[in-house]
């Protein structure tokens, strides 16, 4: 009660001091302020009191707290102490394990396993130095791969290269095989060429002898020493004209071929005949002609050719022409009469009792007959005249040259004469006559047929 109405009255105190401050207090005002004084004096000896008591309790408190927190400061000193103890091993055993990774890791590459990579994302010094070993295992990766590559590349290429090799063998195998069949050839090519029954020569474009065998020098006679180098020139006769040589060479421009007849000089000056092919070859790289000519002395076969000629137009048994011959030698007598303006006699001629003597003594006898008139004939005709037997016992002869038929009568009257001798035949004397008829050109004739006709 005494603090609420100190509570209610200090207030209208205060206020009436600060509006007057020389304001005096009303007594029971100033007993109830000393009592208030007093309980105040005792509340706060109170208050004090309870203050030390709160104080020691407060202090009691403190020191149990003080305890305490030494208890704790100790339980934490000692915890700490623990925790560094169980810090420190499990660093010890965190660095244990991250420096056995790294001896793991490189143990691992020590057996080749570059493929291991430490898996340590700390960046301390231990995390650096693992960093540091897998760039390392990553350079030597690449540089494995590099190799590996390489080694790839090597084996590929070594294969490729075994493969190349191979066929370079077969290749080497199949061209000395056909080097072997080209040689063969060659050799084969080389003895036909050597024992050719023929002569082969093989010139250059010029015409200079490259190449013989052993045939041409049988056959012109010039030794093989003598022959290479030389010029085909050395077998020309003169015989041929130049126009003759022009044509065989637009032949071989042409056509690249030529052959016929040939006359060639031997080396003792013999003239020949030989039958000639000749055939160009060019070579593409060295643009140059060559020529290959084969020859073959024909001389037995013209002989062969003249007799065949010569049986076909003579008479086989006086050997006398016949008609086939007697044409062209007309024909031959007239062109040359008109060139030189002469006359020209064509005789016919027959034998009297020749049937006779052929029906009675044989053909035998009759055959004798008839070669002793050929015989008797060509003495009296001049070289330059020919003596035909026509067949049977018939006989034309001509004379050129003549400027009248006085001499053609001369030649026939010997005839007749040299006719009316007997031919001693077996001891007998077999008689024939005979009988002339001439024709003169150009008065009775101009051509054969006419001279013969009439």
């Amino acid at each position: 009660g005494l603090l609420n109405k100190l509570r209610t009255n200090l207030p209208r105190i205060y206020d009436g001091w600060q509006n007057d401050p020389t304001i005096s207090l009303l007594p029971e005002e100033i007993t109830l302020t000393s009592k208030v004084w007093d309980e105040i004096a005792v509340t706060a000896d109170e208050l004090i009191e309870q203050e030390k008591i709160d104080m020691q309790r407060r202090q009691a408190a403190l020191e149990s707290e003080a305890g305490q927190k030494q208890r704790q400061f100790i339980f934490l000193a000692a915890t700490s102490i623990l925790f560094a103890v169980l810090f420190a091993f499990f660093i010890n055993s965190l660095l244990s394990k991250k420096i056995g990774r790294l001896i793991q890791g490189t143990a691992k590459f020590a057996k080749g396993e570059l493929g291991f990579r430490i898996d340590m994302p700390t960046r301390d010094a231990i995390g650096q130095l693992a960093a540091s070993f897998n760039g390392m295992a990553d350079s030597l990766s690449d540089k494995q791969r590099e190799l590996r590559d390489s080694f790839e590349l090597l084996q590929t290429s070594e294969k490729l290269l075994q493969m190349s090799n191979e066929q370079l063998e077969k290749r080497v195998r199949e061209r000395t095989a056909e080097l072997s069949a080209a040689n063969a050839e060659l050799q084969l090519m080389g003895n036909a060429f050597s024992h050719a029954l023929e002569g082969i020569l093989v010139t250059d474009e010029n015409g200079c002898i490259l190449k013989a065998n052993p045939t041409t020098s049988q056959i012109v006679g010039f030794e093989m020493a003598d022959l290479m180098g030389a010029s085909i020139r050395i077998f020309d006769t003169g015989s041929h004209a130049e126009d003759f040589y022009l044509s065989i060479l637009g032949d071989l421009r042409e056509k690249g071929e030529w052959d016929g007849e040939v006359l060639c000089r031997r080396h003792n000056g013999d003239v020949v005949p030989l039958w000639l092919a000749i055939a160009r070859m060019e070579k593409q790289k060295e643009q140059t002609s060559y020529y290959i000519a084969s020859f073959r002395d024909i001389s037995e076969h013209k002989k062969q050719e003249m007799l065949i000629r010569h049986q076909a137009m003579h008479d086989s048994l006086t050997g006398l022409p016949n008609r086939l011959l007697l044409k062209d030698q007309i024909h031959i007598a007239i062109a040359h009469a008109e060139r030189r303006r002469k006359k020209l006699v064509v005789l016919f001629m027959d034998l009297d009792n020749f049937k006779t003597i052929n029906d009675t003594q044989g053909h035998s006898a009759g055959d004798f007959v008839l070669k002793g008139v050929a015989q008797r004939l060509k003495a009296i005709f001049r070289p330059e005249d020919t003596v035909c037997r026509i067949g049977g016992d018939e006989f034309i002869a001509i004379i050129g040259d003549l400027d009248s038929e006085d001499f053609a009568l001369t030649i026939a009257e010997r005839i007749l004469k040299s006719l009316a001798v007997p031919f001693p035949y077996k001891g007998e004397y077999l008689a024939v006559g005979g009988s002339i008829g001439l024709t003169v050109y150009p008065d009775d004739g101009t051509d054969s047929d006419m001279l013969i006709k009439n």
